[in-house]
């Protein structure tokens, strides 16, 4: 369990993130490199602690070594700043904390950890998420009373480097992909199978995107841990097929890593081939971290793989911590740890079955529950119809429109790469098929999302949030300690 107390204390230093000062970003990296060197001493977390010890030297170290005095050419007129921007900490004062500062001058650049972006007046900039890098062009450098300043003595112009990035990396077999789907389905399946298969949800009209945020199913059609978990299944399922001759070999317990490298290998083709949404790479991080320690550390408890992948995304990123969806993807997962183990499992081929519904409806109800602060602190409504909702949608996602959809995606790709042509007419209209049945069922759905919406204005405490899932923690910490105590009164009987 040390390495574990080693992921744990990381993530609690990371909660420096929310302090918004200046000095809050140099003296979580101070302190996480204390926290690593304390722990390279321990015999049992050397290794462990090494491996961060280097990954904090390569993403955070260089923005707090010493830099040269800057010239005062560079200061009062610089080319251009780079810098992260702490998008939760904006409020209706003109000035904007910024981090990871890169100040780019005509033949020489120089870095600070931190620095305040002044405006003339008041402007909301809410559009900035955690960890976006941004330039920012039409500035002085000051030294303030509370860290360097930013001022802006003329017009100031702004360029989001994450999107720029996005729109210049886009390739022509991204493009030819989305224009073929665009020529054999109809409007309304083509925009299902953009946003799902391509991670593009800008054609979506307002209607569809209405439907499923009442629905509570936003989180579908956004590629994430759910879409990249189902690839994995879907993936070894397969493979596992494909080598039955050598089935002995795979019971054994052989082949299984080699198994689990092909996966990963297509799953990172994918996530590439769109454009490597934020989302994706956190659920292929995710991934990465549960395949190390399932074949390298399978001694280690399960909770590893979510400290670890937590600790390595936001050793990255701290400001990551800030944002929504990494919030609701970790605390879902969570989520998940506490109730799989308390779910019924086996029996007859139809009980089975049964399970697997129960099961489903279960998690919805439990997630709903575990997350609902979040969301209503965020969006100020949710439907109860999202607990029966997300089971009969993910079903007919996971077993009906994701395969065929990332067929028709691997077969188009491999033709228009290889140069080959095939009779793919039919597979699309299978899939639009599927996708206008797919509309069918969002739209009877939809009808019913009025019935059973929770309301609330405002903001949530934190600490109330903090004390309502340690009480749901401890509901199931309960449950299941009940249900071992029955499994052992059954033995003995």
């Amino acid at each position: 369990m040390t390495p574990l107390r080693l992921l744990l204390g990381t993530l609690l230093l990371q909660g420096l993130t929310w302090w918004p000062h200046p000095w809050a970003y140099p003296l979580l990296v101070s302190l996480e490199g204390i926290w690593f060197a304390f722990f390279l001493i321990q015999p049992g977390t050397r290794l462990w602690a090494l491996l961060f010890v280097g990954l904090w030297a390569w993403y955070q170290a260089p923005w707090l070594l010493p830099q040269p005095p800057p010239d005062a050419a560079c200061l009062q007129a610089p080319r251009e700043v780079r810098a992260n921007p702490v998008a939760g900490h904006f409020s209706s004062a003109p000035r904007l904390l910024l981090q990871r500062v890169e100040v780019v001058c005509e033949d020489h650049s120089f870095t600070l950890p931190s620095a305040w972006l002044l405006w003339p007046e008041a402007r909301p900039l809410t559009w900035f998420l955690p960890g976006e890098r941004i330039k920012l062009k039409g500035l002085q450098v000051e030294a303030g009373a509370n860290g360097w300043e930013l001022k802006t003595p003329g017009r100031l112009t702004l360029y989001n480097l994450e999107r720029e990035a996005k729109e210049l990396g886009v390739f022509a077999l991204y493009y030819g992909l989305q224009a073929k789907a665009r020529f054999y389905l109809a409007q309304d399946p083509a925009k299902l199978y953009l946003a799902l298969a391509t991670a593009d949800r800008r054609e979506m009209n307002p209607r569809l995107k209405a439907q499923i945020q009442s629905l509570g199913l936003s989180h579908l059609f956004a590629i994430s841990g759910m879409h990249v978990g189902i690839l994995y299944l879907w993936i070894n399922l397969l493979t596992g097929l494909a080598c039955l001759p050598l089935r002995s070999t795979f019971e054994r317990g052989r082949l299984l890593l080699a198994r689990d490298l092909v996966a990963l290998g297509l799953i990172w083709g994918y996530v590439a081939l769109i454009q490597q949404p934020v989302s994706a790479m956190r659920a292929f991080d995710m991934l990465c971290c549960y395949i190390l320690i399932r074949h390298l550390l399978p001694w280690q408890p399960l909770w590893l793989v979510l400290a670890m992948a937590a600790c390595l995304i936001l050793l990255k990123e701290p400001l990551l911590l800030n944002n929504l969806s990494f919030q609701l993807s970790f605390l879902s997962v969570f989520a998940l740890f506490l109730l799989l183990p308390l779910l019924p499992q086996g029996g007859r081929w139809w009980r089975r079955w049964a399970n697997y519904f129960w099961g489903l409806l279960a998690t919805s109800g439990w997630l709903f529950a575990f997350t609902l602060p979040l969301i209503l602190s965020r969006f100020g409504s949710i439907s109860l119809m999202a607990i029966p909702a997300n089971p009969l949608h993910i079903t007919f996602m996971a077993l009906l429109y994701m395969p065929l959809a990332m067929l028709v995606l691997s077969l188009s790709g491999l033709a228009w790469l290889l140069h080959l042509t095939y009779d793919e007419y039919w597979l699309y209209q299978a899939l639009n098929a599927l996708g206008k049945a797919w509309l069918w069922l969002l739209d009877q759905t939809a009808q019913l999302a009025p019935w059973g919406i929770l309301h609330y204005s405002g903001d949530v405490d934190p600490w109330w949030m903090v004390l309502y899932w340690v009480l749901l923690a401890g509901v199931a910490w309960a449950w299941g300690k009940s249900k071992k105590n029955r499994r052992r009164a059954a033995a003995r009987a």
